[in-house]
């Protein structure tokens, strides 16, 4: 950027014959040294101009480098909060499944005294199997909360979850 305002040498050599016919002809040399030092492109301006786009792209990518952290840390808050949510759904889903199974074993009692019909403890049995795929479900999106944490934390990447992890023992 500084080259602008570097000086230009030139060196230039002339040889050339005059006279006339009857005179003969003469040699003549001539040497030309020139240096010229030049204010740098539009005067200087030039210069300036390009020193600021630079400091402008450099506080581009401090900017895109700032919301790259501020979208990794909001992507850890998010994924965080996703995961404790799925734990307190695991908690919940558990006296879910612990309640149903109570209430398939009552079905049964009542059905074998008489005061239930088969079709109570097919409902029963169908509310126990609901409330472990809940469970389920709420395991594995706790799981994946976890996974994505990790992910976004940059503890694994794709690379090293799709072609697993190496166990040195």
């Amino acid at each position: 950027q500084y080259m602008d305002f570097v000086p230009n040498i030139t060196f230039e050599y002339q040889n050339a014959w005059f006279g006339t016919k009857r005179r003969g002809l003469f040699p003549s040399n001539t040497f030309t040294l020139s240096l010229t030092a030049p204010l740098g492109k539009n005067s200087g301006l030039g210069t300036f101009t390009k020193i600021k786009a630079q400091t402008a792209k450099v506080q581009a990518m401090q900017y895109n480098w700032t919301q790259m952290l501020r979208n990794i840390e909001s992507n850890i808050i998010t994924s965080y909060q996703a995961s404790e949510s799925a734990r307190e759904r695991i908690a919940a889903s558990k006296q879910e499944v612990f309640a149903s199974e109570k209430s398939l074993e009552n079905s049964i009692v009542l059905m074998n005294a008489g005061l239930a019909t088969f079709i109570d403890v097919i409902q029963a049995q169908n509310l126990k199997v609901n409330a472990q795929i809940g469970l389920i479900q709420n395991i594995t999106e706790f799981n994946k909360a976890q996974v994505q944490i990790l992910f976004d934390s940059g503890v694994i990447s794709q690379d090293n979850v799709l072609n697993g992890i190496e166990h040195k023992p």
